[in-house]
């Protein structure tokens, strides 16, 4: 919000009369704020809700415009996903200048989700502008608010003196939902850098940063329950949305990366198989496009804007009873630059790309 005030939801089942209303309350009173955060509880499965922001100015109630959104369930259905990486936003031009033309790509504004893939914004240093103002309202502004929106942590949101202000408005950097057929994981790939090397070596209790070692030991104890889970198992299809490509890590990124994955989805020794059957990967962090099958996963990795003003990666991705069908875009030049159907045996097949 603007300024500090009172606010809270209003939703219903589409087609109900009456409206449920939350609050968040300092004992009888409504709280005052200029940020909250709500999670709707008891909603039924495969249907459709409507919802408004209710905000309170003084003695006057002002209601948001009616918005939509659907609840997902495990029964067969089709779900598309929208798909960026490392749009480093650094003002509301720049979100208009990466979200309008990624708009125009064929199909990109049909889906249920949207994805970015991590370094959303390029600094920690203020994430309240990076992460809200211009990311989630910039996406909000072309894509409306009617879809979900899945947002991975990436290496720069995790620098800067107001870094954990992202969970503020993130809570989780790894979750995962069944949505469908489809099993959809999203992990967190840590730093990229040693903490030495990014905030110097005189006072290292000052870095606002500790080594990824315990985090990841945390992230992968919950990873292994979670993949074994029935949601996962049952699951025809099995996608994992992660900032940094396992296929192509750094001296300092592969230690951690290895901690949590090698053997349970990827593996690095060669000749051997993860345990888990995945069927695509989605990730950024380089700046790059690519669709490759190597350590016993199909990886695609979204291009992302390039310091000199060059290429912006979209992707498309459609699940559908018997296929994962995804078409990759150079949104700069209009280019299909991937067109690559998965199949449930995790086959991928190319009609469009090296």
């Amino acid at each position: 919000l603007p300024r500090t005030r009172r606010a809270g939801v209003e939703y219903r089942k589409v087609g109900a009369e009456e409206w449920t209303k939350v609050w968040q309350q300092c004992a009888i009173q409504k709280r005052t704020g200029d940020f909250f955060r709500y999670e709707l509880k008891g909603l039924e499965s495969d249907a459709k809700y409507e919802y408004r922001v209710v905000t309170i100015v003084g003695t006057e109630t002002k209601r948001s415009p009616l918005h939509h959104f659907r609840t997902f369930s495990a029964k067969p259905q089709p779900v598309r996903l929208t798909v960026t990486a490392d749009l480093h936003l650094d003002g509301p031009e720049s979100a208009d200048d990466r979200f309008v033309p990624m708009s125009k790509m064929p199909n990109a504004l049909d889906a249920d989700i949207f994805v970015s893939l991590g370094d959303s914004t390029s600094r920690g240093e203020d994430i309240r502008s990076g992460m809200i103002d211009y990311y989630m309202k910039g996406l909000l502004r072309t894509f409306g608010h009617d879809r979900y929106v899945f947002t991975v942590h990436g290496n720069h949101e995790w620098r800067g003196e107001n870094a954990s202000e992202y969970f503020k408005y993130f809570p989780k950097g790894y979750y995962s939902a069944r949505v469908g057929e489809a099993y959809l994981l999203v992990l967190d790939s840590g730093e990229r850098d040693p903490i030495d090397t990014l905030q110097g070596k005189a006072d290292p209790d000052a870095a606002y940063n500790v080594f990824d070692t315990a985090y990841m030991a945390e992230q992968r104890k919950w990873l292994e329950a979670e993949v074994r889970s029935e949601a996962c198992r049952t699951a025809k299809f099995r996608i994992v949305m992660i900032h940094c490509p396992p296929t192509c890590t750094l001296k300092y990124e592969k230690p951690h990366m290895k901690a949590l994955l090698d053997g349970l989805l990827v593996c690095w020794e060669k000749g051997k198989k993860p345990e888990v059957l995945t069927h695509l990967w989605l990730t950024g962090h380089k700046h790059e496009s690519w669709f490759r099958e190597r350590m016993g996963i199909n990886e695609l990795q979204i291009c992302g804007p390039h310091h000199a003003g060059g290429g912006l990666g979209c992707a498309t991705v459609e699940i559908g009873p018997d296929a994962i069908h995804l078409k990759d875009w150079h949104v700069r030049w209009n280019k299909l630059a991937y067109d690559v159907t998965i199949t449930p045996d995790g086959k991928a097949t190319k009609t469009v790309g090296k």
